[in-house]
């Protein structure tokens, strides 16, 4: 019994340094493609994947105390763009990012499932996607 909880914290322990790898990779690939936007200071989550994209939410906090939340979207592990000025953190469920604190009437769901929108309405506004 004793092996077998050792057993479960070696391996718990080695998936959240998997997890902490990738975290870190896919942020410093930001950093190279907008590095006026992003720091390694900024609070970076990865919040699954839909088809061959993962999405990834991150807070910047300006030197003003002023945080801007972005969505953003990696292809076959590339940052390929974001939603900026999101500031709230969605979840992920069937191909969509699901905002549960906003109100369907005034857009709460991102859908993935066709590609990556342009243009998104949520909660009362419109959000464009940025290419990088």
């Amino acid at each position: 019994m004793k092996n077998k909880i050792v057993f479960f914290i070696f391996v718990l322990i080695m998936n959240i340094s998997c997890l902490s790898n990738s975290n870190t990779t896919l942020q410093r690939k930001i950093l190279t493609k907008e590095p006026g936007y992003f720091s390694l200071e900024d609070d970076f989550m990865i919040l699954g994947k839909i088809q061959n994209y993962t999405v990834a939410y991150n807070q910047h906090f300006w030197g003003n105390n002023r945080m801007t939340g972005r969505i953003i979207i990696f292809e076959n592990g590339e940052p390929i763009g974001s939603y900026g000025g999101i500031n709230d953190i969605p979840i992920v469920k069937d191909q969509c990012l699901i905002f549960l604190e906003y109100r369907e009437q005034y857009g709460n769901t991102i859908d993935l499932s066709s590609g990556i929108p342009s243009k998104v309405y949520l909660d009362g506004e419109h959000f464009s996607f940025e290419y990088y």
